[in-house]
């Protein structure tokens, strides 16, 4: 039995050198889809021959559903069926074999396995690689072969979960494969009317089943043995979602195109704590075909190598610019407006690589519970050396954990938010600071207070107070200089003192740096007020989005000390209290 294939990607070395790229993009995708009706023909072809060949023989049909039980790869390539309307419009035929390309190869490998160990995965996508297709023949096939199997279906419509006829809904993918089988793997008593109702796909035989739901219904229907979330970037109330699948399945598979990264998707993403399964179309041989093209760019001559199927693409006029980052080019960023420390700046600081200065300080962001985490941060000079979650427990709370890194770092100032829930949690550090026991200061920042009169190179002549909405807006500005100037300097731009950037080389492959990378393209700012002072918004618009923790952590490490806390006037209410209660105890011989 010859296994299905696809042909292979014709070189770029075999096309003219192109002098024109709109020519390149029409001779090289007509020659694509050349190539791409020869494949669907000899692959018709070869099924053809496959269930002749099977038709009357059980034995050989037993022995195929054997090797489909053992070999999610097999069932898939050679009885699995989709459909595409636009191949009708380039002369190919709307219904086509589901030969898997390498990438969705891995993609069934990788869903097999997080199934197997019972863990969630999370899937990002260009636009159009066929993941949902995928997923669902992986889907029917345990559908049809495994007892009690139940997988569920949500996304954040109904209409696009079922909606009949409809082939862009997900279950009428399932339908289509289903109608396409042959009749010997089809369950016994199976009947299209009775087991394929709206939102459920049932098995007669073995009990199994494939059901749906949508928007904040998702996860309602009871207990599943893994879940696909379509579009979940998309989804209204996603931690409504969250909760009720925690309860009723171990695996979830969350697949998505970005949408920014104010949402819980984006937070899976960066998160660390979840496997990743990334579909970019530069995997896939139907789109990572290159030419050669000769451009003139006022230097002479040179030879350039272009893809055309994406150059295609941007030359849309039906496709923005942002949808072509976000969708197809996988871009977290593209949607977003405002963003205060850029991509690109992030990653420099992750590529820069600078010693230490002696100068060390810590910041702390304390969690008030939920999603949040407490996050610890050090730094020696502009060497970020430790970042950790320190999230405390009854036996190992948050001060005691931070204590033993402060002293480990050699911290010489640790700086936390005075006026949140960190007040009450550092109160024993504040103290013990106080009072000299502790070789490192603990001092306060108070976000909502006025900005210092601080005068910053980027606007020399106006103080900080003038710009900024409060302290904590002047203090992630300075941390976005940090970032601008690491950047520069790696690019060789402009020159910056050491002092001045940020080096986040030191925590490259921890559990961390995804998190930290995406908290920190997070923050947007805006202007408010006839003064037009700038104010960041850390959840990024989206009052839904989780707080930047890990970022915040790394803002404070960098703070400045911050303005001296105003003095009590002689006389106030609260020492009047003070004394009254002094007296009272003396009077009580306390």
């Amino acid at each position: 039995m010859t296994a299905a294939t696809w042909m292979p990607t014709r070189p770029a070395s075999a096309f003219p050198v192109f002098t024109d790229i709109d020519q390149a993009i029409d001779v090289t995708l007509g020659w694509h889809r050349q190539q791409r009706q020869l494949e669907i023909l000899q692959e018709v072809k070869r099924r053809i021959e496959l269930l002749n060949r099977i038709a009357h023989d059980p034995a050989m049909q037993a022995a195929t559903i054997a090797a489909c039980i053992r070999d999610p790869i097999a069932f898939i390539n050679d009885w699995c069926w989709t459909y595409d309307p636009r191949n009708l419009a380039i002369g190919l035929p709307g219904n086509v074999p589901l030969v898997l390309r390498p990438r969705q190869v891995e993609f069934v490998l990788w869903c097999e396995a997080r199934v197997e160990g019972r863990e969630s995965g999370l899937i990002e996508k260009s636009r159009d690689e066929g993941a949902t297709w995928v997923y669902v023949a992986r889907a029917v096939r345990r559908w049809l072969w495994w007892d009690g199997w139940k997988v569920g279906i949500g996304s954040r419509k109904v209409d696009f979960v079922d909606k009949r006829g409809v082939l862009d809904s997900i279950f009428e993918k399932a339908r289509f494969i289903i109608r396409f089988l042959p009749a010997f793997m089809l369950p016994k008593g199976f009947a299209e009317s009775e087991h394929m109702p709206f939102m459920r796909i049932q098995n007669p035989a073995n009990g199994a089943t494939i059901t749906g739901e949508g928007g904040d219904d998702i996860g309602r229907g009871g207990r599943s043995t893994e879940y696909l979330v379509d579009e979940h970037a998309n989804i209204e109330r996603p931690m409504l979602v969250e909760n009720a699948l925690s309860q009723n399945v171990e695996t979830v598979f969350y697949l998505s195109t970005p949408r920014g990264r104010g949402n819980l998707f984006a937070q899976k993403r960066f998160g660390g704590r979840i496997k990743v399964f990334t579909f970019f179309w530069k995997d896939n041989p139907d789109k990572n075909f290159t030419a050669q093209l000769r451009v003139n760019d006022g230097s002479g001559e040179r030879l350039v190598t272009i893809y055309p199927w994406y150059e295609g693409q941007k030359r849309r006029k039906d496709l923005k610019a942002v949808t072509m980052a976000q969708e197809i080019d996988i871009d977290y960023d593209a949607s977003v407006e405002g963003i205060l420390i850029p991509k690109q700046y992030v990653d420099a600081a992750f590529e820069l690589d600078l010693p230490g200065n002696g100068q060390r300080s810590g910041g702390l962001d304390v969690s008030d519970g939920g999603a949040d985490r407490s996050v610890y941060t050090g730094r020696d000079g502009p060497r970020v050396t430790r970042h950790e979650d320190v999230t405390g427990t009854a036996a190992h709370p948050v001060d005691t954990r931070v204590h033993d890194l402060a002293l480990r770092d050699g911290l010489q100032h640790l700086h936390y938010d005075r006026l949140g829930v960190g007040a009450s949690i550092t109160a024993t550090l504040v103290r013990r600071s106080l009072a000299g026991e502790v070789p490192y200061a603990v001092q306060g920042i108070a976000n909502s207070e006025r900005a210092s009169e601080t005068l910053y190179e980027d606007a020399p002549d106006t103080p900080a107070h003038q710009r900024f909405a409060n302290y904590a807006t002047e203090l992630w500005w300075r941390l976005f200089l940090r970032f601008k100037a690491s950047y520069e300097v790696l690019h060789n731009i402009a020159h910056h003192e050491p002092e001045d950037c940020i080096s986040l080389t030191a925590l490259r492959g921890t559990e961390e740096e995804q998190t930290l990378r995406q908290q920190l393209t997070q923050p947007t700012t805006r202007r408010i007020g006839q003064s037009d002072r700038l104010l960041i918004d850390k959840r990024g618009g989206d009052r839904n989005a989780p707080s930047p923790d890990h970022a915040e952590s790394l803002m404070y490490a960098f703070a400045i000390t911050p303005p001296a806390e105003p003095t009590k006037a002689v006389g106030s209410a609260g020492d009047f209290v003070g004394l009254m209660q002094t007296m009272n105890n003396l009077l009580k011989g306390r």
